[in-house]
């Protein structure tokens, strides 16, 4: 399981937030205080958006195909 520290033990421990991908898939708890993360909402969009630019590239490759 993937953790992501909240912004006080993240400062203390010098971790890094986890990936759009990693936020979705997991359930996030600060191992430190034991604090539940909220779905990063940005985060979300951003792999949405990243998701639909690839589906996009795909459909283009597709066409070419044909």
């Amino acid at each position: 399981m993937t953790y992501r520290y909240c912004e006080k033990c993240k400062g203390e421990n010098g971790m890094a937030s986890p990936t759009p991908e990693e936020i979705i898939r997991n359930a996030h708890v600060c191992p430190v205080c034991d604090h539940e993360h909220p779905v990063d909402e940005y985060a979300k969009q951003e792999l949405l958006i990243d998701l639909l630019e690839r589906v996009t590239r795909l459909e283009e490759r597709e066409k070419e195909r044909t």
